[in-house]
Order: C-alpha cells, then sequence, then structure tokens
C-alpha cells in the first residue's frame, strides 16, 4: 500500500475511456455498490439529455489508484458515452472513507437496508435494542464492507424472498469464523438450494435455513419469530453447517454469540 503523503485537486474532463479505467480499481470497501444500475441509470439519463448539473463534490482517487468516490458517476458517464467534467481529488488517503457521504444511510439495493444490516450487526445478541447513532451505524458498514459486500452480492435474496437483515448480519459474522472455502460453499448452498455435485455434511443445515426463509417468515407479533430468534436461528444452522452437522429443525437457543466480530474478540 502507497503511503499517503496529501491531496491534489484538479478541474477535468472525464471522458468515457477516463471512467471505465477508473471503475477496474474498485476498492474492496465500494464493491458491494457496482450492481446498484438504478443508482445511476437517472444519472446516465442526465448526461445524454445534457442537463447533468456539476457540483464541488469530487471524484476521489486514492493512494493506490482506487476509487474512493464517484463510483456511481463513472458508471453512468459509461452507459451514456458522455464526458462530464468535475473536480478530481488524487491521493486520498483510504482511512477517509467512512467520512464520506457514499449514502450508507439509505443501504443494499434501496439504500436503508445497508443501515438495517450494519445496525443489526452491532445488536445482536447481546445488544438488542441500543440506540446506535448514524455515526456508529456508518463505521460499522465502512469497517465490515468487505464481508457485506460479499454476502450482499450472493444472498440478498433466495429465490423470490429477501433474505432478513438479521440473517445477512448472521452471515456477515460468521465471515470472520469461517475459512474462504466453507463461507464460499455455505453463500453458494443459499443462493441455489444445493451443494453442487458433491453433497457434504451439513448442507442440510443451510438447506434447513433456506426453507425457513422462503416460508415467508414475518418478523412482527403475533406468533411469528422475533428479530432475535431469526438471527439466532441462522447462526445456529451456519454453525452446524461449519461443525458438518446436518439438522432438520432451527431453534433460537440462548442469548450466547456463536460469531464474534474481529472488535469483540480484541476488547
Amino acid at each position: 500500500m502507497s503511503v499517503y503523503t496529501g491531496m491534489t485537486m484538479t478541474w477535468e474532463l472525464v471522458t468515457p475511456a477516463d471512467a471505465a479505467k477508473l471503475l477496474t480499481h474498485v476498492p474492496e470497501y465500494q464493491e458491494f455498490r457496482l450492481n446498484k444500475v438504478r443508482h445511476f441509470q437517472s444519472i446516465s439519463r442526465d448526461m445524454t439529455a445534457g442537463v447533468f448539473v456539476n457540483t464541488h463534490q469530487p471524484i476521489a482517487i486514492d493512494v493506490d489508484g482506487g476509487l474512493m468516490d464517484g463510483l456511481q458517476r463513472c458508471q453512468a458517464c459509461v452507459m451514456a458515452l458522455v464526458p462530464f467534467e468535475t473536480w478530481v481529488c488524487r491521493n486520498c488517503d483510504p482511512a477517509s472513507y467512512r467520512f464520506i457521504d457514499t449514502g450508507l444511510k439509505r443501504a443494499i439495493d434501496m439504500p436503508k437496508e445497508l443501515a438495517a444490516l450494519s445496525r443489526s450487526l452491532l445488536s445482536y445478541p447481546l445488544r438488542f435494542g441500543t440506540n446506535w447513532t448514524y455515526t456508529e451505524v456508518k463505521a460499522a458498514a465502512v469497517r465490515h464492507a468487505a464481508p457485506i459486500g460479499i454476502v450482499a452480492k450472493e444472498i440478498t435474496k433466495v429465490g423470490t424472498r429477501r433474505v432478513p437483515c438479521q440473517s445477512l448480519a448472521a452471515f456477515v459474522r460468521a465471515y470472520y469464523n469461517a475459512d474462504e472455502d466453507s463461507f464460499a460453499r455455505a453463500l453458494f448452498v443459499m443462493r441455489h438450494g444445493h451443494g453442487g455435485d458433491v453433497i457434504q455434511a451439513g448442507d442440510m443445515s443451510l438447506l434447513t435455513l433456506r426453507d425457513y426463509i422462503l416460508s415467508g417468515t414475518k418478523l412482527r407479533a403475533g406468533g411469528h419469530d422475533s428479530r432475535y430468534a431469526v438471527y439466532a436461528k441462522t447462526e445456529r444452522a451456519i454453525r452446524a453447517f461449519l461443525d458438518r452437522r446436518d439438522i432438520t429443525k432451527l431453534l433460537a437457543g440462548d442469548m450466547a454469540e456463536l460469531f464474534p466480530l474481529p472488535e469483540e474478540v480484541s476488547a
């Protein structure tokens, strides 16, 4: 990683070729936003119509050439095949990303869901009910952007059902407690409803979880599972999968956290 030595700012014409090149250097913490097509389609239409409005907010490029800010403007430029003028800020410190207005308050593919996932990530199970501030939620979203991006890309939906943010949070936590191959297989089983050509012990536990989500679990009172129960059942299904145990009934169990975050382990 390069050393941060100070930013430079210039007013530039960004061509579609320039934008396409920038999009080949998207940092890991931004990858989850790459497929949010509808978020940049409107910008693209404005560029095509010649009514795109420049603001003071620059395209930001970090010390390693990564596109820190301006992802959607670059995607829109490539789609519209129309150049645009803007400030370009280079040699930015990657650590400053968490302070950028990235839309994280809004979320995964409708933007308020990322905030809900991040809040769930912080809250369950021992701190349920904590009134997390926007700064705390946004910092968690940035701190855990890599696993959030992976999970959101693979299992935001299973079949026709949206996966509850409590379940997504449990998978993000599991990312730090599983080896890469096992975690990738877990997401594959959840997404496709099978384990591929080879059936392994533990697959049934995730298929049970998948069926539970597909059944249309409602997060409200009246006999339906509470938010904590959804979270706890998801953790226990993932734990059984990682332990190569097949379970066909999901139980919430006690309040013990099965997948601590790195900052919780070191605290």
